[in-house]
C-alpha cells in the first residue's frame, strides 16, 4: 500500500509541475485556485467527520485516536490541520520507537532528539520526519560515545577479519 500511495504522490507532483509550467498566467492561477478550493472542501469534510466521531463520547475518542494513529489517515490529517495530537505528542510517540533516543524539546515547531551513540541518525530522522512532516525542522544530535567504548560492531568485524 505505501508503494501505491508513493506512487500517488510522484503523478500529483508531476501534475502540479506540469500546471506551473504552464505559460498562461491566467489559467495557472484558475488551476491553482480549483485545487485550493478542493482542499479545502476535503478539509472541511474531514475536520467534519472528526468532530462528529469525536461527540460520540469516548468510543469516538478512541476511533479518532485510533484513525490517526493509521499513516495514511495521519498524513491527510497533518495536511488538514487537524490532526488531534500536536507536533510535540507525535515526535514524543516516535522518539519512544527509536531505542536509546530521547525528545530534548520541542520548541517553535522544531523538534529536538538526542540519540545514543550508536544509533542511526538516518533511521531517526526518516521516522520523525513521517511522524511529524509539519514540523519546522527536526533537529538530531548525536551523543558522543563513552570515552573507552568499542562497539561491539567493531569487535565482531576484527575478529572476521582475522579469521
Amino acid at each position: 500500500m505505501a508503494h501505491m500511495e508513493e506512487s500517488r504522490i510522484r503523478r500529483i507532483e508531476t501534475l502540479i509541475a506540469r500546471m506551473e509550467a504552464i505559460p498562461d498566467v491566467a489559467i495557472r492561477t484558475d488551476f491553482r485556485q480549483l485545487v485550493e478550493a478542493v482542499l479545502e472542501l476535503h478539509g472541511s469534510g474531514l475536520r467534519r467527520m472528526i468532530e462528529i466521531v469525536q461527540a460520540s463520547g469516548e468510543q469516538g475518542m478512541l476511533a479518532v485516536s485510533h484513525l490517526a494513529a493509521e499513516p495514511l489517515v495521519s498524513s491527510l490529517l497533518i495536511l488538514h490541520g487537524i490532526h488531534p495530537d500536536n507536533v510535540e505528542t507525535r515526535a514524543r510517540k516516535a522518539v519512544a520507537r527509536l531505542r536509546g533516543a530521547e525528545l530534548t524539546g520541542v520548541e517553535e515547531d522544531i523538534v529536538h532528539v538526542r540519540l545514543a551513540a550508536g544509533e542511526s541518525a538516518d533511521a531517526a530522522f526518516e521516522l520523525l520526519r513521517d511522524a511529524v512532516p509539519d514540523a519546522s525542522d527536526i533537529v538530531i544530535e548525536e551523543a558522543p560515545a563513552a570515552a573507552g567504548f568499542v562497539p561491539l560492531s567493531s569487535i565482531v568485524m576484527a575478529a572476521v577479519k582475522e579469521a
